[in-house]
């Protein structure tokens, strides 16, 4: 069985890695040190501290271990059993949200399901803690979902429970799990080296290591235990509440905070959320907090497994009493460590080189949108609005120049306090934003003036472009018809030169001298597609299309005998036409602009249409 998403939007489909079988060898060795369990009340009460069990564990010696004043009624030798109750069978990735390297990878494994219990009261067991540990469980873990990764080792055992020594109950597991472990019936200790290398075995090769580690005992007597391993009994009505509290132990080194023995006196404790200062100045950003479900953050006497001269942070939270909320205290250092484990940003474009682009975009990917806030900056300066995954200069309205970008990905939530920190990342990268490719200018005829004939059109690049005849469009305004164009490309020492000649059709008069074919007379458009127009190096286009012709200063026009450009055919240009008029290329007085047919020479054809156009003006 496959965990069932959690119910965000963002959460990843889950995966299922290939199982991996693999024999191991079982060792005997002492248990290491068992956190004790929440008393058993009722989640509306606080705990008497009359009833709770007496404090933690301390070693006693090679064979064995004592708790408090009592001595244990079974040593752990007398626990063994036969190497064969251990079958590792591989691992399922049950739940997956993003890369192992960056998330806290779980890892569940189970003592006492035989091998038909592995894919039916396993999975449940394990599919339950993990859909109420992200569901339905207290803040924070389904608002950090995303941060989580979950594998569930398959180990088979020969016989199902978990064995209770004083009452002659003793089955064969893989883990040797057993209640009355330090004479605490309810408290459940396993072989942890068992567990271990079934766990080393079953995780060769993964790629991840477990980070939070459980362990589902399939026994319904209501039990479990906090160490290395977070210890629960899988088939107790209260199973994902007592997980909830063991792997806060394991996970977070949170203390217990109930009562037992009469007063501490030793130093002050490691963990965050007891303290020996009756002011609870270890939590002092905390204090006077009115926490909903909890009440106000304060300094409570007793905890620690100690009714006097130790702290807690609250009248009671789920680590005095199951079926609570972690208090602000506990719930701060949870997300603390998840950050330990998980930074903020999955993955960014490469910043170790500059950027460069014309419309540079650079980008990360946040582990949770939901979780997290993301700002731009450039030179230090914070954007405004610039909260998506990506950014783009270009549509922030950047000019051309060097930039610093960064992105802070941050977690705002108001559950952490103090090392907020580690909840943040921020991404730099240098970005230089580059000129789009430009048409720096527009030559009729090479730059001559005359009109007279239009026979090539020079578009010059501010840059060294890619181009085609597919990248210009050149039309009769009045048609609105498009000329097909032969296109060839020479540079300059700043840029490209295109050469634009025109093929015979509609609006162009074939001329007999090659590659002289002239324009008819009218009025032309000339653009330039963007999208058609693209840097060499790198492959940027221009940003807008270029569109020339469309005033009467650009003179993008033709009108035959209009030897001086100026829209019309006057005295001056018949003065001009009279001094070439019968004159052959061969004349030092021969004027091609005049030469209509390009047969070589200005003649009585010419001479004819030259007249047709005389006092003729071509309005825009």
């Amino acid at each position: 069985m496959c965990f069932p998403p959690v119910s965000r939007s963002s959460r990843r489909p889950i995966a299922v890695h290939r199982q991996r079988t693999s024999r191991f060898r079982l060792r005997f060795e002492p248990l290491e040190t068992r956190r004790l369990l929440a008393a058993e009340i009722s989640s509306a009460a606080p705990m008497d501290p009359a009833t709770a069990p007496p404090m933690e564990a301390q070693a006693a010696g090679a064979d064995g271990w004592r708790i408090g004043p009592f001595e244990p009624q079974v040593q752990l030798n007398a626990l063994a059993v036969d190497a064969s109750a251990a079958q590792t069978t591989g691992f399922e990735t049950v739940l997956e949200t993003g890369p192992s390297e960056n998330r806290v990878d779980i890892v569940i494994l189970g003592d006492g399901y035989t091998a038909s219990q592995i894919d039916t009261v396993y999975a449940d067991h394990v599919g339950g803690m993990l859909e109420y540990l992200f569901n339905a469980g207290q803040d924070p873990y389904p608002r950090y979902a995303n941060f989580f990764n979950a594998h569930r080792i398959n180990t088979v055992s020969n016989e199902s429970g978990a064995d209770q020594p004083p009452n002659g109950i003793f089955v064969d597991t893989a883990f040797d799990a057993y209640y009355f472990c330090g004479n605490i019936e309810r408290l459940i200790c396993i072989n942890n080296t068992k567990a271990n290398e079934a766990k080393n075995t079953a995780l060769a090769g993964a790629g991840f290591s477990a980070e939070m580690q459980f362990v589902s005992v399939n026994d319904s007597k209501y039990g479990g235990s906090g160490g290395s391993y977070a210890v629960f009994a899988g088939a107790n009505s209260s199973a994902n509440e007592l997980a909830l509290h063991e792997v806060a132990h394991s996970f977070n080194n949170l203390a217990d905070e109930y009562g037992g023995s009469a007063n501490y006196t030793g130093s002050e404790p490691s963990e965050v959320n007891v303290t020996t200062d009756p002011q609870g100045s270890k939590w002092q950003r905390w204090l006077g907090y009115d926490q909903p479900g909890i009440g106000t953050i304060d300094a409570y006497e007793g905890a620690r497994y100690f009714n006097q001269g130790i702290f807690r942070p609250s009248n009671n939270s789920k680590m005095r009493s199951l079926g609570r909320p972690f208090d602000a205290v506990s719930r701060e250092k949870i997300i603390l460590d998840i950050y330990d484990l998980v930074d903020p940003v999955d993955d960014w474009l490469d910043n170790t080189q500059t950027i460069q682009g014309i419309a540079p975009e650079v980008w990360v990917k946040a582990i949770d949108l939901d979780v997290q806030d993301i700002q731009w900056s450039v030179d230090g300066v914070e954007v405004v609005g610039a909260t998506d995954e990506t950014f783009n200069l270009r549509e922030a309205g950047f000019a051309p120049g060097n930039y610093d970008v960064s992105a802070r990905v941050y977690d705002p939530t108001d559950w952490v306090r103090h090392q907020t920190s580690k909840l943040e990342q921020t991404i730099h990268w240098t970005v230089q934003v580059q000129s789009p490719p430009q048409v720096q200018s527009v030559q009729i005829n090479g730059g001559d003036p005359s009109r007279s004939l239009v026979t090539s059109i020079q578009v010059t690049f501010d840059t060294f472009v890619d181009v085609s005849a597919s990248s210009f469009v050149l039309s009769n305004r009045q048609t609105q018809q498009p000329i097909a164009l032969e296109v060839t490309t020479s540079t300059t020492s700043t840029g490209t030169v295109a050469d634009m000649r025109f093929l015979p059709g509609n609006s162009v008069r074939p001329r007999q001298t090659i590659g002289t074919h002239s324009l008819v007379d009218g009025n032309y458009t000339l653009r330039v597609i963007a999208s058609a127009v693209t840097t060499t190096a790198g492959g940027h286009p221009m940003l807008d299309d270029y569109l020339f012709g469309d005033r009467a200063v650009d003179a993008l026009f033709r009108l035959f005998g209009d030897r001086d450009g100026d829209r019309d055919v006057d005295g001056q240009d018949y003065g001009r036409f009279g001094q070439t008029f019968l004159r052959s290329a061969t004349s030092d007085r021969f004027d091609p602009w005049f030469d209509e047919d390009g047969d070589g020479d200005v003649d009585g054809q010419d001479y004819g249409r030259f007249g047709q156009r005389l006092l003729t003006t071509l309005p825009f």
